[in-house]
């Protein structure tokens, strides 16, 4: 069997939004990356279970971080997220088997950027989609991404979505050059 249909077969069941091509791409991405990988945003696991896959099948595989605090939330698409969202995480981490392969760290993106120390060489931007929540994560987070690594945000499919005007913002920053990606995905490469 394939690599991609491995990750078709892993990815069967576990809810969200990111199509079977957005998760080969952050699998890839991650499967080539040599220091840590970030994601902020995890609802179930599904882009988790990506970026684990993608991790595990390195020569030198890095750890994952999912960054997730599964409090009540409202989505700017009309989602809603909470607590029970964090069984369904586990749940689905652990029957992909990728469980070892990537940590929760079950709290905001804002505490948990103020104790970060690690290097990142894949940032994944995908939790609160309002602009001033995107800027705010990217600020608290690319200063860890090493030249060289890739910040990928989801969602940029609308002109005026938070993700997007951040990219677009970031790319006009001088520091970062932009890398083809895949469906609603959009990423940038660290200078």
């Amino acid at each position: 069997m394939d690599e991609r249909r491995k990750l078709a077969d892993l990815l069967e069941g576990v809810e969200g939004w990111l199509p079977l091509d957005d998760a080969w791409y952050l699998s890839e991405a991650a499967r080539q990356c040599d220091h840590a990988i970030v994601e902020i945003g995890s609802y179930r696991g599904r882009s988790a279970v990506a970026l684990g896959f993608g991790s595990a099948r390195s020569d030198k595989p890095v750890p994952v971080y999912a960054v997730e605090p599964h409090v009540e939330f409202k989505g700017v698409f009309g989602g809603s997220f909470g607590p029970a969202d964090r069984k369904a995480y586990f749940e689905n981490l652990l029957r992909s088997g990728m469980l070892e392969h990537v940590a929760l760290v079950n709290l905001s993106s804002q505490v948990a950027a103020a104790g970060w120390e690690r290097e990142i060489g894949l940032l994944f931007i995908d939790g609160d989609h309002r602009y001033e929540a995107v800027r705010e994560d990217a600020r608290l987070w690319a200063k860890h991404v090493v030249p060289g690594g890739l910040i990928v945000f989801d969602d940029t499919f609308s002109p005026n979505s938070g993700p997007l005007r951040v990219y677009n913002e970031l790319l006009d920053s001088g520091g970062y050059d932009e890398v083809e990606t895949a469906g609603k995905l959009r990423s940038l490469r660290k200078l």
